[in-house]
């Protein structure tokens, strides 16, 4: 049985109901769909949508127009579907949205580094929009191993000629911070991206540049921009020689790729710089 629980109380079956009867559908052109494993109301709608980045409202409403025609009139009939089901879906002739990318200009870092994690997402965080915060940790944790290293890598990547090119145009905007291991001297750097650039916004994205006893970067651990894999440790971490790592379940860091020497000499330059600025004072 494959389930969509999102309303439980009275109040969200009373708005179900009323959803329900405002919502308009004909049935022409109507084309049918065989319920697979892991599908609920929620994800159908938003694989027949067919759009990139549709609102959660858009969905909401393909999600709707998916249960009127299907004569699911309560919570309970479109909580309950059945793999191999065959149900019904508004016909549409809309194509997917294509993203064009002239040969002569590439996607910026942060444009790539988001479009990534948007694929991160669709692995590690529940369909359901309505999950608590607690339900969407418990999620993830159950579903991290699920983006395989291919993926995991490319978003490590991506972030990190993100904070190569923040590092190098917006350094000013970032709040840096001197971090201490166990010595009264600072031994590297925390460095956090604010969204928006306001300092007391929500964090995009931060990191932490270790040197060694020269001043040189010696590992740096980072988040991606977009999402945020782990919440007990940095999603990321790269050694001296360019080796990208992942954590493992017990938090021990793995290489999963070694980044083209180009992306990791200017992530590493840049980091320096501002070892320099703030420990070194060159």
């Amino acid at each position: 049985m494959v389930s969509f629980n999102i309303y439980t109380t009275g109040e969200q079956q009373t708005y179900y109901k009323k959803k329900y009867s405002e919502t308009e559908v004909t049935d022409q052109n109507k084309i049918s769909y065989t319920v697979k494993k892991g599908d609920n109301l929620w994800n159908i709608a938003k694989k027949q949508l067919n759009k990139k980045n549709a609102t959660n409202s858009e969905i909401s409403n393909m999600m709707y127009a998916i249960a009127k025609l299907n004569n699911k009139k309560s919570i309970e009939s479109a909580n309950t579907l059945e793999v191999n089901d065959v149900i019904y879906l508004p016909g549409t002739n809309k194509q997917p949205d294509k993203i064009t990318t002239p040969a002569s200009k590439q996607k910026n870092p942060k444009q790539a580094v988001m479009e990534t994690a948007e694929k991160i997402k669709d692995i590690v965080y529940p369909q359901n929009p309505y999950a608590s915060y607690s339900e969407k940790q418990l999620y993830k944790a159950t579903h991290v191993n699920d983006v395989d290293n291919k993926l995991y890598a490319e978003f490590g990547e991506n972030g990190a000629n993100y904070w190569s090119e923040t590092l190098n145009k917006d350094s000013n905007k970032l709040i840096v911070e001197k971090s201490y291991t166990f010595r009264s001297s600072p031994t590297g750097l925390i460095i956090t991206k604010k969204q928006n650039d306001k300092r007391y916004g929500d964090t995009e994205a931060h990191l932490l540049v270790e040197a060694d006893p020269n001043g040189k970067v010696s590992k740096v651990s980072y988040n991606s921009p977009g999402v945020s894999i782990y919440s007990t440790n940095f999603d990321f971490e790269l050694d001296k020689n360019g080796n990208l790592k992942r954590p493992d379940a017990l938090g021990r860091y793995k290489t999963i790729k070694k980044l083209d020497k180009e992306e990791y000499s200017n992530f590493i330059n840049e980091l320096q710089k501002q070892l320099d600025k703030h420990i070194n004072n060159k």
